[in-house]
């Protein structure tokens, strides 16, 4: 049976009794892996912590790449946290969270690496072995040796994340990768795979804010209504949410079968694509 991870962003907590919690539900993750703007207070931590405990799921908490400035926030609300004295779930898609957790000595929190810090050429779209073709000694070299790898088949870096007490990795839906994360199971990481989606890129100034927002303002945080899809020549398959852009992939359930064990969860993220695949 599949672990799902629910998404609950912090927009959902100004009205928390009306959040309905699948039954299917085993993790409840807060927070956002792309925006800082999107993540919760520290005044909202006490909320979902509740929140969790009341529903009895496993609890988890996701942060994107931060500034200095952020990092000190984040560093605060890590020790908040783990003062509760319960097992939470950090997903950090920035490797100072890690240093931090080390350093202080956060023993309560388990950290999993964010998808951001893990790269997967497949991730391209269009997907670069369908514009170099299919059928040359080329791509198909391509294809089988470096499109399905990530920088995770390096044994020294699997080496020095495991001594550094990594928990878990967080994928992109590309089941072309999935034995390799078999085997990464079998080094005894817990793998989280986004359902339906993958990240293409990440961009370091809000397109969002960019296009919609008024000129002289700050955030208006428009993407908590509006999603944008992309057009391309190539490919119809892509969404801007905010700074992120995502493409949006078939999800099918026979693919994750060899990873569906007790190491494996599976995360209903960005849910609204779902009415775009076919």
């Amino acid at each position: 049976m599949n672990q799902l991870v629910q998404c609950i962003d912090c927009f959902d907590l100004t009205d928390i009794k009306s959040i309905k919690i699948s039954n299917k539900t085993t993790e409840l993750r807060f927070g956002d892996e792309f925006c800082f703007e999107k993540c919760l207070s520290s005044d909202e931590l006490e909320e979902a912590i509740n929140l969790a405990q009341k529903c009895g799921r496993r609890l988890s908490f996701i942060y994107p790449r931060l500034n200095d400035c952020e990092m000190d926030i984040v560093k605060n609300q890590l020790c908040i946290i783990n003062a509760y004295n319960l097992p939470v779930y950090i997903i950090a898609n920035d490797l100072g969270i890690s240093q931090i957790k080390r350093s202080l000595s956060l023993n309560n929190l388990k950290i999993v690496l964010g998808r951001q810090i893990i790269s997967v050429p497949l991730r391209a779209r269009p997907a670069m072995r369908s514009v170099m073709g299919k059928d040359n000694i080329i791509s198909n070299f391509a294809d089988k040796r470096l499109f399905h790898l990530s920088n995770l088949n390096y044994k020294l870096t699997l080496e020095f994340l495991k001594k550094s007490g990594i928990y878990g990795l967080e994928f992109d839906y590309i089941p072309e990768t999935f034995p390799l994360l078999r085997k990464l199971q079998k080094e005894g990481m817990h793998i989280y795979i986004h359902k339906s989606n993958v990240m293409v890129a990440l961009t370091r100034r809000c397109h969002t804010k960019r296009l919609v927002c008024k000129d002289g303002k700050g955030c208006e945080l428009i993407c908590k209504d509006r999603k944008f899809r992309l057009y391309h020549e190539v490919t119809d398959e892509l969404f801007l949410d905010g700074n992120a852009i995502l493409a949006a992939i078939p999800y099918e359930e026979k693919e994750i079968l060899e990873l569906n064990n007790e190491n494996f969860s599976l995360i209903d993220s960005y849910s609204w694509i779902k009415e775009y695949i076919k």
